[in-house]
């Protein structure tokens, strides 16, 4: 794992491997270190001691397998986004509702490749960062009324993540966009974005669910968001290795061989051409269907209100509604027609929004407050046409 040919042992590295102790034999020039171990007559190891504690150390650091097993070559990582990207634009542009579902699922895994990327080196600088910090503790319980230099006094002030938490952000969604928030790798309203379009991911992957009103606009954002990652995220330049075929790169974005940040913006652009609609198109796209499911809601608290038999106003279907939600789930804002008339308004705000990003975080927040609504009416709703379904097939002798 670790090759050492002839290594000057310095008073820092001495206190890593061996603690202070160590140290002062380097400056004396000792040939015995304070566990037996050689030294030479100029404080520094011989390579062959030196390479055994190396090793020894290294063993020492928790192999974590979530974050450090197969990992793939940078070039070949690279290759699989811009592959998914480029074949997410290929069913965009077909425009059929199967061949956005696609799109959706592509991108969507894109997304993640790219926030799976970003947190393993990470978490390789934040591993020796944390070997290094235990180093320095076990010295400090030896020598406990010395004072450290301020480098190091840092390195030990700071706390490293627990497993527990290091396994929530290998494992969880969200954990992987707060980690990143928190650590300056994605901008909070990109994140939050993120966030809404994978609860869209899960209907879609799942249940093969796809919202016809907001599946084109909702994959061409996150479309635009997985184009901004590969620009932010994209760790530097790139040179191809192993015996993978990259030719395909090669004729379809004309890069060189070695392949740096420079390149990216112009591949981007190739990815964006003739896809993304204006900002105004997409936010008036957005507002438009928020508009119309909330018409949807009014249509449905009538029909409440005419074959209930419980509600005389559609104020009354509302809380009718609300009073039969699941007792298993979160408990819904509770909404009145004037809090309606509210969210009504407050479309506005989309269809205003300053570009494609701020509209649909506008878009998310009203959906998030609709949704639980939605979702009580639509089975109050349910539960009376299966009724009167009943009734027809009684009628009928079925």
């Amino acid at each position: 794992r670790v090759g050492v040919a002839t290594v000057q042992v310095s008073e820092v590295a001495c206190r890593l491997f061996w603690g202070r102790e160590g140290a002062q034999a380097a400056e004396g020039g000792t040939t015995q270190n304070p566990k037996g171990r050689g030294l030479d007559r100029r404080g520094g190891r011989s390579p062959l001691v030196l390479r055994e504690h190396v090793q020894a150390r290294l063993e020492c650091i928790p192999h974590r397998k979530n974050f450090r097993t197969a990992k793939r070559p940078p070039m070949q990582r690279l290759s699989f986004i811009l592959f998914q990207l480029d074949e997410a634009r290929r069913y965009i542009l077909d425009g059929r509702p199967q061949h956005l579902r696609l799109a959706f699922l592509v991108l969507d895994n894109a997304a993640e490749i790219q926030m799976d990327r970003r947190i393993r080196q990470d978490m390789e600088s934040h591993d020796m960062r944390e070997s290094l910090r235990n180093s320095l503790l076990r010295d400090v319980a030896r020598r406990p009324h010395e004072t450290m230099p301020t480098s190091l006094q840092e390195i030990i002030d700071w706390r490293p993540l627990t497993p527990s938490q290091k396994r929530k952000i290998d494992r969880f969604h969200e954990d992987k966009l707060t980690y990143l928030v928190d650590n300056g790798g994605l901008d909070v309203t990109v994140a939050a974005a993120l966030k809404h379009l994978h609860k869209y991911r899960n209907e879609a992957y799942h249940r093969a669910h796809i919202r016809p009103g907001t599946i084109r606009p909702a994959t061409l954002i996150l479309f635009e968001i997985n184009c901004e990652m590969l620009l932010s995220l994209y760790p530097g330049p790139k040179m191809w290795g192993g015996d993978e075929d990259y030719s395909w790169i090669k004729e379809r974005f004309d890069y060189d061989f070695f392949f740096d940040r420079k390149q990216l913006p112009s591949i981007v652009d190739q990815l964006r051409l003739e896809l993304l609609p204006s900002e105004e198109a997409v936010a008036t796209a957005l507002a438009d269907h928020l508009r119309d499911r909330l018409s949807q809601l009014d249509e449905s608290l009538a029909f409440i209100v005419e074959n209930s038999g419980r509600a005389n106003t559609k104020e009354e279907a509302l809380r009718l509604c609300q009073q039969h939600e699941d007792p298993p789930t979160p408990p819904v804002q509770r909404h009145s027609l004037e809090s309606l008339s509210y969210l009504q308004t407050r479309i506005s705000q989309v269809s205003g929004a300053n570009g494609r990003m701020e509209a649909f975080a506008r878009f998310a927040a009203l959906e998030s407050e609709m949704e639980p609504l939605e979702k009580c009416v639509d089975h109050i709703v349910f539960k009376i046409d299966d009724a009167i379904q009943s009734a027809i097939d009684i009628a009928r002798g079925k």
